[in-house]
């Protein structure tokens, strides 16, 4: 076994968000997003991320990825991102017609 793979098998916690203070602020206003009941999905959350990071005045390499995406989601044990609260309309006429 290669010492990459023991590593993989034997690594038990999560590798923490390089920028806390990002991390933070975007899981708050997240948190406080959800309970407004205001749809959100990944698109937004990246986009809001990188919003939040120039406004903290953070230095560095910062790129709202897929990747970083789903690191975020597990870190603070989110499962799914949807459409929360009020359903969607549908057609209702289609509905009927068919």
């Amino acid at each position: 076994m290669s010492d990459s793979a023991s590593v993989m098998k034997t690594r038990k916690t999560m590798k923490g968000s390089t920028f806390d203070e990002l991390d933070t602020a975007l899981a708050e206003w997240l948190a406080q997003v959800l309970k407004e009941g205001t749809p959100v999905n990944g698109p937004i959350i990246a986009a809001k991320a990188k919003t939040f990071f120039e406004l903290l005045g953070l230095k560095g390499n910062f790129d709202a990825s897929s990747g970083w995406l789903t690191r975020f989601k597990q870190r603070h044990g989110i499962r799914e991102i949807g459409l929360h609260g009020e359903k969607l309309s549908g057609d209702q006429q289609a509905t009927d017609d068919f």
